[in-house]
């Protein structure tokens, strides 16, 4: 048994000195820990936030997610081709919703953000006399 205890050392200091292996992060999620959270009042929800892509099915190649096709959405608002919008008041808010007023090249609108699938699925509608839906998925990371 003496003649053992020498091997399991030095296994037991390999095993200290290897190096640390982290696991990938789902990459079309946001991080697990703001998924239950609720972002900051006046800001758009975290499961919100990434860039998503127009889709009806399926996640996004990365090679498709190109900035000028996709839907930008951070924590003050929106970015998608030309068109920005940017928070100026809050009707309801959630950990996966926002229902807000946002000011735009065109005047204000009102728009509702809302993600499902854990942040995967984003469906922006918006809302008056031209009221529409529309359905993106997130973009991986490339």
């Amino acid at each position: 048994m003496p003649r053992f205890i020498p091997l399991v050392v030095s296994l037991a200091l390999a095993a200290c000195s290897a190096e640390p292996t982290e696991e990938a992060p789902d990459s079309v999620s946001p991080p697990a820990a703001q998924l239950g959270e609720k972002a900051p009042e006046g800001t758009m929800p975290f499961t919100t936030r990434g860039a998503f892509l127009e889709t009806a099915d399926g996640t996004p190649d990365p090679a498709s997610c190109d900035p000028a096709e996709t839907l930008i959405v951070d924590e003050t608002g929106y970015r998608a081709g030309d068109t920005t919008g940017a928070i100026t008041a809050v009707e309801t808010q959630s950990t996966n919703s926002i229902y807000a007023t946002f000011d735009t090249p065109s005047g204000e609108e009102r728009h509702r953000f809302a993600a499902s699938d854990e942040g995967r699925t984003l469906r922006w509608s918006t809302i008056g006399p031209e009221a529409a839906t529309t359905r993106y998925r997130r973009c991986p990371d490339a």
